[in-house]
């Protein structure tokens, strides 16, 4: 009963309205929540007058001097007292168990209308609550049984929801809602509802493009799943993420999942994914023409190297692309600074939209192409990665010098001599050095 004098005393120094028992009155207060909050005030008040009641009945009983009237009249005003308590108690428990409409609503509530998750929180003694849950919450404190977990989400909204027993998204409880299906939408009426035990939840939109986990067949342990944006659906664009950067997930990932866009038939997405950061080291695609592409393991995935296991995964390039439009040409030549003095034999040129989201030999696709790719000239919104004949990868665009769409290959990871595999006895000079050279590309899309 101290508890509520002292909040009440400490809600009149904040608030108009003092807060008593979770009950207030806001700007948005129903006639309802006027009677409800009436009820409590009555109580508070009740609930004080009695304690000063008891409090006079004891002074009395001191002062009594052993008077048999007077330490009679003391005890029958502490009697009175008491059982003036046991009354509001029992009223204030049976008012709140027969009538439904005493809950505590969350002033959010009606932020869940335009999808969320409502649920219904239930505690002995104290009024029903409801929380609207509509986004991720690091801390979720639930004081009391959740009794019921309504779900306001439209099919289609989301892409997943999981639950943790600590707080900041720490051991994961299980996820209650997953949509991996790539084209259609799973029914939100398959979600589960919200353990009473959850300290934080983690609500993910679904927007298409790529998602990663830490664990094999889409689930979590350390991390929350993680999304590489392609929000932007009106201007066709690439997102590079180094994962390195967020949130501790290089070397982390363990399967990934591609979601497309419903409204966009002709749109498509890939992925080219990198065991180092800055876009280098083993790579492969995902996500190529064959359609979507969603895996329950990475190392799993048939264009992967069997070097490129799970957990190895450190730098992503995702972009989306319509197939019918022009994304211009890459000019491949046998020298270098990009010079041609034959156009049959020095240069072998590819268009992006043919030939993206492929790993492509320059060689089969221009038999008479001869020689070492040497440099690239890109033409357009084209952009490319080159493996060698190590399968180490590397990414190449000209953000850094668009005054020349040049790009010379020449001493860098993927064109140089890496050793020697036999010198001469007499000399010791290397005659078979080790090289390493361009051995396929991959075209994508930058903006």
């Amino acid at each position: 009963m101290f508890l509520i004098l002292f909040q009440t005393a400490y809600a009149l120094e904040i608030n108009t309205y003092p807060n008593i028992l979770g009950y207030t009155i806001t700007e948005a207060s129903t006639f309802t929540d006027y009677v409800s909050y009436a009820f409590m005030f009555l109580i508070a008040i009740s609930t004080v007058i009695l304690i000063v009641v008891i409090i006079l009945g004891g002074i009395d009983f001191i002062l009594a001097g052993g008077s048999p009237g007077k330490v009679s009249q003391a005890k029958k005003k502490i009697k009175d007292g008491f059982i003036g308590m046991i009354i509001i108690l029992l009223s204030y428990i049976i008012l709140n168990t027969i009538n439904p409409g005493m809950i505590i609503e969350n002033p959010d509530l009606e932020k869940c209308l335009g999808g969320g998750i409502i649920i219904t929180v239930d505690k002995i003694g104290f009024p029903t609550k409801k929380i609207c849950i509509y986004d991720s919450m690091s801390r979720l404190d639930i004081d009391g049984t959740i009794t019921n977990t309504e779900w306001t989400y439209k099919d289609g909204d989301l892409k997943e929801v999981w639950v943790y027993s600590d707080y900041d998204f720490k051991n994961p409880i299980g996820v209650l809602f997953q949509d991996n299906e790539s084209l259609i939408d799973e029914p939100i009426a398959t979600a589960a509802p919200v353990p009473s035990n959850t300290k934080s939840i983690f609500i993910l939109k679904n927007y298409p493009g790529l998602y990663l986990y830490d664990e094999t067949f889409w689930k979590t342990q350390k991390h929350p799943p993680f999304y590489v944006g392609l929000r932007d659906f009106n201007d066709l664009n690439n997102v590079p993420i180094d994962l390195s950067h967020y949130v501790g997930y290089d070397n982390l990932a363990s399967s990934l999942c591609f979601i497309w866009d419903k409204s966009y038939p002709g749109m498509s997405y890939r992925a080219i994914l990198f065991e180092d950061t800055n876009y280098s080291g083993h790579c492969f695609v995902a996500g190529w023409k064959l359609g979507p592409l969603t895996t329950t393991k990475i190392s799993q995935i048939g264009l992967a190297s069997s070097s490129f296991d799970n957990n190895s995964l450190s730098s992503v390039l995702t972009y989306k692309v319509n197939i019918n439009n022009d994304y211009g040409t890459i000019i491949f030549y046998n020298k270098t600074n990009c010079v041609s003095e034959d156009p049959v034999k020095d240069q072998c040129e590819l268009k992006v939209n043919i030939f993206e989201g492929e790993s492509v030999s320059p060689w089969g696709e221009c038999p008479s192409f001869e020689g070492d790719i040497k440099s690239a000239a890109i033409k357009g919104k084209g952009g490319l990665v080159v493996r060698a004949t190590d399968d180490y990868c590397m990414y190449f665009d000209i953000e850094e010098n668009k005054d020349n769409n040049c790009i010379n290959l020449e001493n860098t990871r993927v064109f140089y001599e890496s050793g020697c595999k036999e010198e001469d006895p007499d000399t010791g000079e290397c005659i078979k050095p080790v090289n390493i050279r361009p051995k396929e590309v991959m075209l994508l899309l930058v903006d």
